[in-house]
């Protein structure tokens, strides 16, 4: 998994506004066969009230013939929020750009977008009585998956568990990691810092501790991470705390399993 993460990532490209009658939904993205419609109609009122916001940019397969002109636009995650930017009438709709994605690789990315999207419901539904304002600025400055140095990480004063680290499960995951690799729906949060020039200074892991420190153990050279930039101290400390409540929810969906 971690080979095709790799590949993605260097297919990754910019970040640019695209008109919504170029794209075309591709026939890889599982919820094209199943448009809940009501959802959309939701998304295209809060388009019209909010906008459309760049972090929640669609993810799209630029394909190129053998000149490198791109000929076609594939929407490949994010088919909800693509309808609702048309229903609400936007002329064009942010697009995180891959370039020539294979079949396998443009259903990496649906399945990935999916289980992003419950993560971010979850996360809203436990915490719908916090801040929303926080909530916002915190998803304002998503940067979105990438594969990291682990060299290069460092872990952030106000990751609660990194002061009681559980080194009996670091062990059992760094092991469950040797054997099946470092899935990227487990990636770690790491927030950006970034100085005046915005370039990246500093790289803090704010969620994922113990998953850190079994990688490290593992041996693994590059992780998974989720990226967010120029958290405060406030932000870092929501989200090790939506992280450590999500943690909580799993232990206890297994204990109900088993």
């Amino acid at each position: 998994m971690n080979a095709i993460m790799e590949a993605i990532e260097k297919k990754r490209g910019e970040l640019v506004e695209l008109s919504v009658d170029v794209l075309v939904i591709s026939e890889f993205t599982t919820r094209h066969a199943c448009i809940d419609e009501e959802h959309v109609k939701e998304l295209a009122a809060m388009i019209t009230e909010y906008g459309f916001y760049p972090d929640r940019g669609i993810q799209v397969n630029a394909i190129r013939n053998a000149a490198g002109d791109v000929i076609a636009y594939r929407v490949v995650a994010g088919v909800h929020r693509y309808l609702g930017a048309k229903l609400a009438e936007r002329y064009t709709i942010y697009c995180r750009l891959y370039y020539d994605l294979t079949d396998e690789e443009e259903c990496f990315l649906d399945s990935l977008d999916n289980k992003l999207a419950g993560v971010h419901k979850r996360v809203k539904k436990k915490n719908r009585r916090r801040s929303e304002a926080s909530y916002k600025s915190i998803q304002a400055k998503i940067g979105g998956p990438a594969n990291l140095s682990i060299d290069k990480l460092v872990l952030s004063e106000f990751c609660t568990r990194c002061f009681c680290i559980d080194w009996d499960h670091v062990e059992t995951l760094s092991t469950r990691i040797q054997e099946r690799g470092f899935f990227p729906t487990r990636a770690l949060v790491v927030n950006v810092v970034t100085n005046t020039d915005k370039e990246a200074v500093a790289w803090r892991v704010v969620a994922g501790c113990h998953r850190f420190e079994a990688a490290k153990k593992a041996g693994l050279h590059q992780v998974p991470c989720f990226l967010y930039y120029d958290l405060t101290e406030q932000e870092e400390c929501l989200m090790d705390r939506w992280d450590n409540e999500m943690d909580e929810e799993r232990k206890k969906k297994k204990g109900t399993r088993s």
